[in-house]
């Protein structure tokens, strides 16, 4: 039975020395062959989508990160600006504070 690329993706993060051959494998455009030689019957394109996809999961902000990026309820929920802000423009000093 042939492994899956992602079955073939877990043995190399794992093994320093799949990565080395993996990376020297990438770079001779010989992906296909290594991943035959692991057990996969997947052609270089495949193997460059699955690295893709991978590559866009480790992107992705979790629903948490987004709500913190976004200002929703996720984070320090302490936004509140109690400080004054001073500005000098040109010389010109203008004072702004912060109003509820």
């Amino acid at each position: 039975m042939s492994k899956t690329i992602a079955e073939v993706y877990e043995e190399v993060m794992k093994s320093a020395e799949l990565q080395k051959e993996f990376l020297s494998a990438e770079q001779n455009g010989s992906i296909a062959a290594f991943a035959a030689a692991h057990g996969c019957e997947a052609s270089a394109e495949e193997v460059q989508a699955f690295l893709k996809g991978k590559l866009n999961e480790d992107k992705e902000l979790s629903l948490d990160e987004l709500d913190q990026v976004a200002g929703g309820k996720g984070g320090n929920q302490n936004n509140n600006i109690d400080n004054d802000i001073n500005i000098q423009v040109d010389g010109n000093n203008n004072n702004i504070t912060n109003q509820p």
